[in-house]
């Protein structure tokens, strides 16, 4: 429902901390909106033959009141009909190690915020979710919170909204134990050199897969190349880069790549 009550019962809250404190647990969440006939599905990963594009759009339509409670949830706050029930769920999150049910609550929030990032960037609120509590929701900072994320996959394909500004925003979000990035921005003609730069400063050093998809990328030269050959990591192992159609990348270009590839890549496509 469009309250999102499920995250509201204890109960609920305590299947959504199994599961996010698996390794191997996905996590689906389908709603039916108000007046609708079509269900909407969250999902924590891409469906079976599903392009990032697709998730994307699929993603988008997921009602944005659901998307929004699910970057506030606390799961020790759900309440239960029985109150010993309550009790023993709270007593169970705390015999966890260490930090798992605040870990859990920042992986649940983190899906959320993926999710509606690219809602988010065509409707100028990426920094600021929550209009009616402005300062309360912010992406970057949920999704850089989630310290047990290692994989990062996004689509903003087409979207004029992707700007170096924009880009600076999400690099900002990458939460440092990211291992795998995948990204991409094909076809976003304002996606230019300073928006390398900005990505590039902020890839994590322990990353070990980047894929960079700036295909017709129209903006981007030779310049932007070495700002991101500059910075790659050197922990990577798998690195594919995608500038087919970006007008100003020559050979020079290349070639400074080619200098600057890490000598831990074992993998290169491009």
């Amino acid at each position: 429902d469009s309250q999102a009550t499920v995250f509201q019962r204890i109960w609920c809250d305590f299947e959504l901390y199994v599961n996010l404190t698996s390794t191997s647990a996905l996590l689906d969440i389908v709603t039916l909106p108000e007046g609708s006939r079509n269900a909407r599905l969250f999902s924590g990963t891409r469906l079976p033959y599903e392009s990032l594009s697709e998730q994307r759009r699929r993603e988008t339509r997921f009602p944005k009141s659901i998307l929004l409670a699910g970057m506030r949830v606390a799961l020790q706050d759900g309440d239960a009909t029985e109150e010993e029930d309550k009790k023993r769920i709270l007593a169970s999150f705390e015999q966890g190690p260490g930090d798992q049910l605040e870990n859990a609550n920042r992986r649940l929030r983190s899906l959320f915020a993926k999710a509606a990032w690219p809602l988010a960037l065509s409707l100028g609120i990426v920094a600021d979710f929550d209009k009616k509590h402005p300062g309360t929701i912010s992406l970057p900072e949920i999704l850089h919170a989630d310290k047990l994320r290692t994989q990062l996959s996004l689509s903003f394909a087409q979207m004029e909204e992707i700007t170096p500004a924009a880009v600076r925003d999400l690099a900002m979000g990458f939460p440092e134990t990211l291992e795998e990035l995948q990204l991409s921005f094909e076809g976003c003609q304002k996606v230019n050199d300073q928006a390398l730069r900005e990505l590039s400063q902020y890839l994590p050093r322990g990353l070990r897969v980047l894929s960079l998809d700036c295909l017709s990328c129209r903006a981007i030269s030779d310049a932007g190349i070495q700002h991101l050959a500059c910075e790659l990591p050197t922990s990577l192992t798998k690195l594919t880069l995608h500038f087919d159609m970006c007008a100003g990348v020559s050979s020079a270009g290349l070639r400074v790549l080619a200098q600057h590839l890490p000598e831990s890549v074992q993998d290169f496509r491009g």
